[in-house]
């Protein structure tokens, strides 16, 4: 057995390796931090070689130690894949300090991860569609490392059109918000009439990966510099470029709708956090949050409103936060959309309107994928009767 970490995103260390009396291979293993934020400790993925048809077990000593580690608890099992596309989730048990799981590959390469990783071939992809369909697709800056922000602009390109910025992976290890990329790019790039509605009304701009060099790396909160990109939109530092060509992309363009798509580690419920503590909150922030809630629910049944982060005090924003910054600067709505790691065990409505309660299956990529697409037909809803905005 050999347990391999050079690929893209991988992150783990490897403390030992013992075999019980029936054969079984028990891995002790450890979550390392993020190299230059040793605050931040959550994400691992790593890859397990030369153990086809035999049976292991892995114990991750520190997961007790890691930064969100409540979200290991209830609904948590950790994801595996034996090809590399088809991911399962694996029997998992969490002490409050250990996370074990088991799993008897079926091929010679067996990876598992806190979530199935998102690729940067798949986000390459994703711009490669939208150059098919016909739409402008173009680099909006660089990483510290020089690595190419893509940009994906799609629907009307006239300044008098509704702008709408839709922004993932700040957070490189909250890889759901990529899956979500993949749906919502795939579903406007399609056609049909959701996809049509918008396009026709709203120039559409998507940063689908804002932290290429954080996911590469393996890291789960920061950048290659070791900061938190979600916490520098106020006054981004020079080690931020990333933040800093989107935001001055965002003002040459304008924006009237914001939408920055992450996970939350503790949370096992799909949600939105919209922008209640900026200083100059307005009664039409309100309205518009509230009708971009109505819309999700109405489009979605993995939305809910019920569950979510607390409501903070007029004026004690952070305006490092993107949407707290852009809702602030720009006066739009914005939007910070959150999706699970775990996820509920409980029953919940079976759609907005009532109509029974259903048991909500795990979260996967697939889900986040529809989630995607759905939001699609939310922010149609949203833009329709929004004035011309004002340039």
């Amino acid at each position: 057995m050999r347990i391999d970490t050079d690929f893209e995103g991988a992150r783990i260390e490897t403390l030992g390796v013992t075999r019980t009396q029936t054969g079984t291979s028990v891995v002790r293993l450890s979550i390392p931090p993020d190299p230059k934020s040793p605050r931040f400790r959550q994400w691992f993925a790593f890859a397990v070689v030369s153990q086809k048809g035999k049976r292991a077990a892995f114990e991750i000593v520190n997961a007790g130690d890691c930064t969100w580690a409540r979200g290991f608890g209830e609904g948590y099992s950790v994801f595996a894949t034996d090809d590399g596309e088809a991911w399962q989730r694996v029997p998992t048990t969490y002490d409050g300090q250990v996370l074990a799981f088991r799993h008897t590959p079926t091929t010679d390469r067996a990876v598992f991860a806190y979530f199935p990783p998102f690729s940067m071939a798949r986000t390459q992809a994703l711009v490669a569609l939208a150059a098919k369909a016909g739409e402008l697709t173009l680099a909006c800056g660089t990483t510290t490392l020089g690595t190419p922000l893509p940009l994906i602009a799609l629907g009307r390109k006239d300044k008098r059109a509704p702008a709408v910025w839709v922004i993932a992976q700040q957070h490189p290890g909250e890889p759901m918000a990529g899956w979500f990329m993949e749906g919502f790019v795939t579903r406007l790039c399609g056609g049909g009439r959701a996809a049509r509605a918008l396009l026709d009304q709203a120039s559409v701009l998507v940063v689908p990966r804002m932290n290429p060099d954080g996911c590469a790396l393996g890291n789960h909160r920061t950048n290659a510099a070791g900061l938190d990109l979600n916490r520098q939109w106020a006054d981004p530092q020079r080690a931020a470029p990333e933040v800093r060509s989107v935001r001055a992309a965002i003002a040459k363009r304008g924006v009237d709708v914001f939408l920055d798509v992450h996970g939350d580690e503790v949370i096992p419920h799909v949600f939105a956090h919209g922008t209640p503590g900026i200083p100059h909150r307005t009664a039409l922030h309100e309205a518009r949050e509230k009708r971009f809630s109505a819309a999700m629910l109405e489009a979605t049944p993995d939305f809910q409103t019920e569950h979510g982060y607390p409501t903070e005090r007029p004026g004690t924003a952070t305006l490092g936060i993107a949407a707290n910054y852009i809702a602030e600067q720009h006066g739009a709505l914005a939007i910070t959309l959150e999706m699970p790691y775990r996820w509920n065990t409980g029953l919940v409505p079976a759609n907005a309107s009532g109509g029974g309660r259903v048991r909500r299956p795990a979260w996967t990529p697939e889900r986040a994928r529809k989630l995607g697409a759905d939001t699609v037909t939310a922010l149609t809803s949203c833009i329709s009767g929004m004035p011309a905005p004002r340039r």
